[in-house]
């Protein structure tokens, strides 16, 4: 029995790896999906058409078992979905990236508006 484990390690190694890179490739797609369902109307056509493309790609590859085919699309669509978010973020921060310089209602400039309390206080020895 331990013979027929040893045997069959590179076979469990390699399936193994196929179904981390295929759960991998799953939350990619997923997270992507998600990301132009919500961010898609803040990117230019074109850029959507590419991502679409890239999701494309990789759930066609996921149909098959080749792997490197599944790592290589994945990794099209990672660089696609990374430019969608520059592209987004770059029209949210504008050009002081996201702070104004204007003073907030708690008189910091920019920065996020939290109430913030200035008191006194004495230390009291109970003895």
């Amino acid at each position: 029995m331990q013979r027929d484990a040893e045997d069959h390690a590179d076979d469990d190694r390699r399936r193994r790896e196929e179904a981390e890179t295929r759960n991998r490739a799953d939350e990619v797609v997923y997270t992507t999906e998600k990301s132009l369902r919500e961010l898609g109307d803040k990117v230019d056509a074109s850029e959507r058409a590419t991502i679409e493309s890239a999701l494309n790609e990789v759930k066609e590859a996921l149909k098959g078992s080749d792997t490197a085919l599944i790592k290589s699309t994945m990794e099209s669509l990672i660089q696609a979905s990374h430019r969608l978010a520059e592209q987004v973020y770059a029209q949210t921060a504008g050009p002081a990236g996201g702070q104004t310089g204007e003073p907030t209602d708690n008189g910091q400039p920019g920065g996020p508006e939290e109430e913030v309390i200035d008191a006194d206080y004495e230390v009291v020895d109970e003895d």
